[in-house]
């Protein structure tokens, strides 16, 4: 019995450490590095925007960032990719980011990040960026709508409509499909469609701004 408790332990905590690493930034690891011209001083870690992901199952074989990573690690780079909400609010995705910052920073060792945001992993990046300054070196945003998306107004102009109940439920589902294709649990990943589009009004990110604006350019990109 007594031995039976402590294997039944250890399965445990393996169960729970595999469904705590799921969810860890991934260090971008290739065979044989070429050069040292990628290489930073500080990690280089990217962030994905809305309906984003590392790479979606075997099968599929679909990778977010098109074979940038593994070329900058090829070249030097100490490149990572994370995983956030694919949709919800900035200020969610930015919590999660900033756990696997400080992971990666604990398993590196470094001071410092540089953060690259695609779309809204660019204000996501600079929410980490207001929150814990002095383990940020850089935030790069490409492609982000900084001061809102017009687009975002148009879909969010469904709200309170009777569209509003099943177009949110549509997205969200979609949100917790492109986790499972990850191999996650989406339940690990919380969905909320409505906050993420609302973030990224012109309005909600005006308010965004507001409290974070560093890294906020003169035009909308």
């Amino acid at each position: 019995m007594k031995y039976g408790r402590i294997i039944a332990s250890l399965l445990l905590a393996s169960t729970l450490s595999t469904a705590y690493a799921s969810n860890n930034a991934q260090k971008v690891t290739v065979s044989k590095v070429n050069s040292d011209y990628a290489k930073t001083k500080y990690p280089v870690v990217f962030v994905h925007g809305m309906a984003g992901f590392i790479r979606a199952g075997d099968v599929l074989g679909l990778d977010y960032w098109y074979q940038i990573l593994p070329d900058l690690a090829r070249n030097g780079a100490n490149t990572w990719a994370t995983r956030v909400s694919p949709f919800n609010s900035t200020e969610v995705r930015g919590e999660q980011l900033a756990q696997q910052v400080e992971e990666i920073l604990a398993i590196t060792g470094s001071q410092k990040v540089n953060l690259i945001g695609h779309s809204h992993g660019g204000p996501t990046s600079r929410y980490v960026a207001g929150i814990m300054p002095m383990q940020i070196a850089s935030v790069t945003a490409v492609g982000s709508p900084q001061k809102g998306s017009p687009v975002a107004n148009v879909i969010l102009s469904i709200e309170g409509t009777p569209l509003q109940g099943p177009l949110v439920s549509v997205v969200n589902l979609f949100s917790k499909a492109i986790v499972w294709a990850q191999g996650l649990n989406p339940k690990e990943l919380p969905h909320d469609a409505l906050a993420g589009g609302k973030s990224l009004t012109i309005e909600g990110s005006a308010l965004f701004n507001s409290k974070f604006p560093m890294g906020v350019g003169t035009t909308a990109c």
